[in-house]
């Protein structure tokens, strides 16, 4: 158990954030989601407890839907994120290069809000902060 430990101490555990899903204008209000989980963290619910409280944030901004990409094959983070609401949407086929092959990229959508016409404008980060359901 003390290398688990050692490997632990200094670093970063688990995060999640949430970015533009594309730069152009009329894309606003989806975004790009990421989890991570070190290895000495998986399966011991962080990475659960940190997309649920992203999800509730971006819901509370504001946000229509949320896309996670999972370079393929993946089954841990898939079966998060379909956990935490996200329905497969598609993959892009070998599109990424990862520890010297081509590697597909599937994508999992998540509705946040129901999109209303005309838009409301999402809120920044500022006006919410963290919101945990």
């Amino acid at each position: 158990m003390a290398g688990r430990h050692d490997r632990l101490r200094g670093g970063v555990l688990a995060y999640a954030y949430a970015s533009a899903f594309h730069k152009r204008e009329a894309y606003r209000f989806a975004c790009e989601t990421t989890v991570y989980v070190a290895d000495a963290a998986q399966r011991q619910g962080a990475g659960r407890l940190l997309y649920e409280a992203l999800i509730d944030t971006l819901r509370a901004q504001g946000f229509t839907q949320a896309i996670g990409a999972i370079a393929l094959p993946n089954d841990s983070s898939i079966k998060l994120h379909e956990a935490v609401g996200f329905r497969r949407a598609g993959v892009y086929r070998e599109v990424g290069y990862k520890n010297g092959q081509w590697i597909d990229v599937g994508h999992w959508q998540c509705e946040l809000n129901e999109p209303a016409v005309p838009p409301v404008e999402p809120r920044r980060f500022a006006e919410v902060g963290v919101v945990r359901g």
